[in-house]
């Protein structure tokens, strides 16, 4: 089996199964991941808190008034630290995992633990053989399999401790790997996206940043660069489009200045500069219409 690339994928006609902009797509999460007590490990710990507050979405801000109660990862380097937020499932996480998680088959590849979230979602697929994933921090793993070792799809999951770029993408990766899912970056428009994207993306078709399909909307609608879309992508979009704040939203409801609006129209860009997303869109083999070199 040759693996697709990531163009191949998104070409591929889809309908999705689920919203994933949608309240109740989120609680399904929420619910399918089931941490309902605080753990600790080492240098990590895992807190249930109560959202309050703003919460915006992945692509999109948001000022819903929730309630719901949420797994927070908290690290440190020392004892002598202090707890510094690492990773939480909130709507935004969840929106950024979908289209990797539909994505995903055969054997996976994936860098950066943290709770977990990915690797159980994309293990439980039936059409998922097999998932790898490389860590650095020791902690975090022994968390991970206190937590979840009795679940069913924990046997499809095996973690290797190391550097997943030097330990493998550096080196070749060792194995067969139908998709590969990098996900260590700390913010949505980090650096090394672009950086990762244009050394491994070449060598690897199959190579999915965590992110990436934000710096395609942000070409889209901040930037009026121009590329065909198909499929999932398309669908994906789409969904984001159509999905009120009502419908993304607790039954505690949302702040009244986005009543009556859709996503959309909360946009709001990770990228900035358009020097920036280009960069990322040929490394990522995407082909686009600049509209500014046009009209030149």
């Amino acid at each position: 089996m040759t693996p697709e690339s990531i163009v191949e994928r998104l070409r591929r006609p889809t309908r999705l199964p689920d919203n994933p902009f949608s309240y109740e797509y989120f609680q399904k999460e929420l619910k399918f991941f089931g941490v309902r007590k605080d753990m600790e490990q080492g240098n990590v710990c895992v807190k249930v808190k109560q959202l309050s507050g703003m919460c915006s979405d992945f692509l999109n801000k948001n000022y819903r008034i929730m309630s719901d109660k949420i797994p927070v990862l908290f690290g440190r380097e020392t004892e002598e630290d202090s707890w510094c937020l690492w990773m939480s499932i909130t709507p935004m996480e969840v929106q950024s995992m979908y289209l990797p998680i539909l994505e995903a088959d055969g054997t996976v590849w994936t860098a950066g633990l943290g709770l977990g979230y990915y690797p159980l979602r994309v293990a439980s697929k039936d059409s998922v053989d097999k998932v790898i994933v490389y860590e650095t921090n020791s902690d975090t793993i022994k968390l991970f399999k206190r937590r979840y070792r009795k679940r069913k799809c924990f046997s499809k999951i095996e973690i290797r401790e190391g550097d997943f770029r030097v330990d493998c993408l550096d080196k070749g990766l060792p194995d067969q790997a139908d998709f590969i899912f990098m996900d260590v970056y700390a913010t949505r428009n980090s650096d090394l996206l672009k950086e990762d994207a244009a050394k491994y993306k070449p060598e690897y078709e199959n190579y999915w940043p965590w992110c990436w399909e934000r710096v395609l909307v942000d070409a889209l609608v901040f930037h009026d660069y121009t590329f065909s879309m198909w499929g999932n992508l398309r669908a994906y979009l789409k969904a984001w489009m159509r999905t009120t704040v009502n419908e993304a939203s607790p039954p505690e409801g949302h702040d009244e200045r986005s009543e009556g609006m859709t996503l959309d129209q909360l946009y709001e860009p990770a990228y900035y500069s358009r020097e920036e997303v280009g960069e990322v869109l040929e490394s990522m083999g995407i082909f686009y219409e600049d509209a500014e070199e046009e009209d030149e």
